[in-house]
């Protein structure tokens, strides 16, 4: 066996995710692979259900499990009226094992990190999310988005 690069991916969330049914599981490990560093992705839903081995409605099923659940939001894309794949945003979760008391529900949503001006300053642009809100939770990372262009 040959260790070749592009064949390991990073799977946040290791924590929370360890709590769902295995299709989500799986699934959120294929989208995971997708992304780019922004932890943006945009696979088709025949796509990810030949990837996962599901079917096309367990597939938005699940998806429908992760966005409840903090995992990710969905964008519609649209290309001349047309729609697209739609655009997937992972989130940051906190866990239990490494999330201050304070923290509570909130989830986190890690947008960027710039590298350190001076040894021991840093930038990180971090937007709480409210759960089970992903209505709300969209608005906010759009005006999140629209800020860190700004600069």
């Amino acid at each position: 066996m040959k260790y070749e690069k592009g064949n390991f991916i990073t799977v946040p969330n290791k924590s929370e995710l360890k709590k769902l049914d295995a299709h989500s599981q799986v699934l959120f490990m294929w989208l995971c692979s997708f992304t780019d560093e922004k932890g943006q992705c945009y696979p088709s839903v025949n796509r990810l259900a030949e990837c996962c081995g599901l079917s096309r409605k367990t597939i938005i099923d699940r998806v429908k499990i992760l966005i409840d659940r903090g995992f990710l939001t969905k964008i519609p894309r649209f290309a001349d009226n047309a729609q697209q794949s739609n655009l997937y945003q992972i989130h940051l979760l906190p866990s239990a094992n490494d999330t201050p008391p304070s923290v509570g529900e909130e989830k986190k949503v890690v947008h960027g990190i710039h590298p350190p001006s001076e040894p021991t300053s840093h930038r990180t642009k971090i937007t709480e999310l409210k759960p089970n809100n992903q209505k709300a939770n969209l608005q906010k990372f759009k005006e999140t988005i629209k800020g860190m262009f700004k600069n």
